[in-house]
């Protein structure tokens, strides 16, 4: 009787692990490639002078060992990093014109130059 008790178990564990492993294996396959990329991260980081290269390591680890601080950061850097001008409206003013600034350079010489009084554009 035992040993049918043992054989029950074993064909159990076979199981168990047949199903987890394939979950056991995808999650090592995040776990190295999210490793990966924390180091690459971080070292555009340290280039940018961001982070002490000293300090480099221990935030791969830190990111490494738990993947939300990663949002962590992202969250940190951007309130650093705060808004820019990037999209901004500009603050030249154009004269109204028909021509491009290439033609106004072919035509006056001076991309900026006002043709709208001189009769030459309808």
């Amino acid at each position: 009787m035992e040993s049918k008790n043992v054989a029950t178990l074993l064909q159990k564990t076979a199981a168990y692990v047949e199903q987890t492993q394939p979950i056991v294996d995808e999650y090592n396959r995040f776990k190295n490639a999210f490793t990966k990329a924390a180091h690459q991260a971080v070292g555009a980081l340290v280039t940018r002078g961001i982070v002490e290269e000293t300090k480099a390591d221990t935030l791969v680890d830190r990111l490494s060992s738990d993947p939300k601080q990663a949002f962590r950061l992202v969250t940190k850097l951007a309130e650093m990093i705060g808004a820019d001008n990037l999209g901004g409206a500009s603050k030249e003013k154009v004269a109204a014109s028909n021509l491009d600034p290439f033609e106004k350079l072919a035509v006056y010489g001076d991309v900026n130059a006002d043709d709208s009084t001189t009769g030459l554009v309808d």
